[in-house]
């Protein structure tokens, strides 16, 4: 970025036609002795004319340290000892869960399809990001004040925070750029005193294998030591309340320590997307490079065995009859994974509506698998913005 040139070469002379795609040869450059973190420009151009390509590329710590400085607590929600802390005037990091975000908006690193005025509300909801590049919390992640590729990891995976409801001088850090047709204040990192000590909350996942997601591993870096230095001083200040009332309780799946999995998902379509509590979200089976064959199937494993009448799935709600479900059935493990025979199924219309299934008998199980055996309108595709188990009485 300073304009220091760190390596260098020349691919062999050839004439290049116009009009297609040319292979000009390959480039092999170590970046072991790259400084790191940085952002670097490769630039390919042709001698003695203005005529180049550049691409961005980043630079990570092979190793980061991965401890917490001292006189920091690290807190998944505010819970009583992340508010003890700060009531001893210390320091909080929020390194929240994306999915107990309490919002609406369907978060995107790629930007709003047209407009969600045409598509319906159709994901994503947003324009990307900005922030300055020069705040301190961001000292240790090399950006622009916008959104670039380094980005994708961390956007892909968080949630937005949403603003609206707290006093109009809280300013994010970290802010995501909002529909137009529906201008909100949004955010990924905010900083706030709360209960007598220093906040900073972020809603992108700092958490999930660090070892192999190096760039979240950098920002959570970057953080610490902001939080850690003398420039970590919030202006303003919320309430326990104001910080509670950004995220949601956990839904009845979750408290029966539920995972999902399906056959198939789109990025960003995941099965989590479905006990998300969100009906503006939905698991959808993939349809790039090529749409996975039917049936299709989506499947509940709960932590210790649950006693179920039946399940309610809402189909996805923006329109789109794509992945609505017609033809299913429903199978049942008791001692695990080993599935049942079919013990229901039925046929569903295409409204938007609540769809409940009821077994014949209320079953103890250890998991649950909603099959796809068709789609309206003949489509290959299946999709669930909710489901939610019925429990025995």
């Amino acid at each position: 970025e300073d304009g220091t040139e760190i390596a260098a070469g020349r691919f062999t002379p050839k004439m290049i036609p116009t009009g297609t795609l040319t292979t000009l040869g390959d480039i092999d450059v170590a970046l072991a002795d790259a400084p790191a973190p940085s952002k670097l420009r490769l630039i390919v151009g042709i001698d003695g004319t203005s005529f180049e390509n550049d691409w961005d590329v980043w630079v990570y710590p092979t190793a980061v340290p991965t401890d917490v400085p001292e006189g920091i607590h690290v807190a998944s929600e505010l819970d009583e000892a992340a508010l003890a802390a700060l009531q001893d005037g210390g320091k909080v990091l929020l390194a929240a869960d994306p999915k107990f975000v309490d919002t609406k908006v369907a978060l995107g690193f790629s930007s709003i399809f047209w407009n969600t005025a045409w598509t319906g509300g159709q994901a994503p909801h947003t324009l990307g990001i900005l922030c300055d590049p020069n705040h301190p919390a961001l000292a240790q992640f090399p950006t622009e004040y916008h959104s670039n590729w380094q980005w994708w990891e961390l956007i892909h995976s968080a949630a937005t925070l949403e603003l609206d409801e707290l006093p109009p001088e809280i300013r994010p850090i970290v802010q995501v750029v909002p529909d137009w047709f529906e201008p909100k204040r949004l955010g990924l990192v905010v900083e706030a005193n709360v209960a007598g000590g220093k906040l900073l909350i972020c809603s992108m996942d700092l958490t999930t294998d660090l070892e192999h997601r190096v760039v979240a591993r950098q920002m959570r870096r970057s953080l610490l030591d902001y939080m850690a230095g003398d420039t970590f001083r919030p202006q303003h200040t919320l309430t326990v309340e104001q910080v509670r009332g950004l995220f949601r309780e956990p839904n009845l799946l979750e408290k029966l320590g539920a995972k999902v999995s399906a056959d198939s998902s789109q990025i960003g379509y995941e099965p989590e997307n479905a006990i998300d509590g969100n009906t503006d979200t939905m698991w959808h089976t993939t349809w790039e490079p090529t749409p996975a064959p039917l049936p299709h199937w989506f499947q509940i494993a709960f932590a210790r065995p649950v006693r179920l009448a039946g399940l309610r799935v809402l189909p996805r709600q923006d329109g789109n009859p794509n992945g609505k479900i017609a033809a299913y059935s429903v199978l049942v493990g008791t001692e695990g994974e080993n599935f049942s025979a079919p013990i229901v199924s039925g046929r569903w219309d295409e409204t938007p509506a609540w769809k409940t299934i009821r077994f014949p008998e209320p079953l103890t199980v250890k998991a649950v698998r909603l099959q796809a055996e068709s789609a309206a309108r003949g489509n290959p595709f299946a999709a669930i913005a909710e489901i939610e188990p019925i429990l025995a009485e």
